[in-house]
């Protein structure tokens, strides 16, 4: 894993180097890490979210709470956790 030293590799990292997992109905994002895209792959796509606290610009303080999310689109921010209440999703992790 990188020490991020290089702009190049923080760079990266700040776009989901870090990974990213399919989540499906009731499942949770990993622990100990920050999700910062969500791509919802169906029209029905609903999550909990818990902002980062505390929320350091309008993005990150987001709460898609209850919110359906349409098919391809992509919501980008700064969620300590989320859990998909319907449809299936990408999520992607950062710093």
């Amino acid at each position: 894993m990188s020490n991020l030293i290089r702009q190049g590799d923080a760079n990266l990292a700040a776009f989901g180097q870090f990974g990213g997992e399919v989540l499906t109905s009731d499942d949770t994002s990993a622990d100990g890490k920050v999700v910062i895209a969500i791509l919802s792959l169906n029209a029905a796509t609903e999550l909990t979210s818990e902002a980062d606290n505390p929320p350091l610009t309008i993005s990150e303080g987001l709460d898609l709470s209850g919110q359906a999310i349409p098919a391809g689109v992509t919501v980008y921010g700064r969620w300590t956790k989320l859990k998909l209440e319907a449809g299936v999703a990408i999520v992607y992790y950062g710093e």
